[in-house]
């Protein structure tokens, strides 16, 4: 694997973490599955809109990657709450 390729990964899941942790805070139940149904959801229509306007490339790595920083962002949003919980 290309080192730009490594380092593109990893700006794809840290872009979508804040997605995860806003919607893992806000969400009252379920909120790992819906922190990575919007991560997934904003990134299909992100890959989408490039494909439309032909200004990037729909790439499925992309969509992986990025639910993937939504899933994290959901794990730090129920580690801050257990946290909260016990103050």
């Amino acid at each position: 694997m290309r080192e730009q390729t490594v380092k593109d990964n990893i700006i794809n899941i840290a872009c979508f973490v804040p997605i995860g942790i806003l919607v893992g805070l806000i969400a009252r139940r379920h909120r790992l599955l819906y922190g990575m149904l919007v991560g997934f959801l904003t990134s299909l229509a992100i890959e989408c809109t490039q494909l439309m306007w032909q200004k990037g490339v729909f790439d499925v790595d992309d969509l992986f990657n990025n639910t993937a920083g939504a899933f994290i962002g959901g794990l730090i949003a129920l580690l801050i709450l257990g946290f909260r919980r016990e103050l």
